[in-house]
């Protein structure tokens, strides 16, 4: 059950966390709802708008390319080969 995945309180209730970045996570989400009438079209428009013009490096979950592997053996007069 998914109640044993917590701590209960001294009366058996669940005790939550009060994290405040969380909170105010919470809060910025439900006022950009609210500015968007709770559409979430509207709010991903909004959002890819905001991708669109930032300058913010955006994480990809693409693979990155394999580095080629190298031809021949390995220079053993290379300090980054040396064991």
């Amino acid at each position: 059950m998914s109640g044993d995945l917590h701590t209960g309180g001294v009366d058996g209730e669940l005790v939550m966390f009060h994290d405040p970045i969380v909170e105010e996570v919470r809060a910025i989400r439900e006022q950009l709802a609210a500015q968007f009438d709770f559409d979430i079209r509207k709010i991903i428009e909004d959002a890819q708008r905001r991708l669109a013009t930032s300058k913010s490096r955006i994480v990809s979950f693409q693979l990155p390319k394999k580095a080629p592997l190298p031809i021949g053996p390995p220079d053993l007069g290379d300090p980054a080969v040396r064991p």
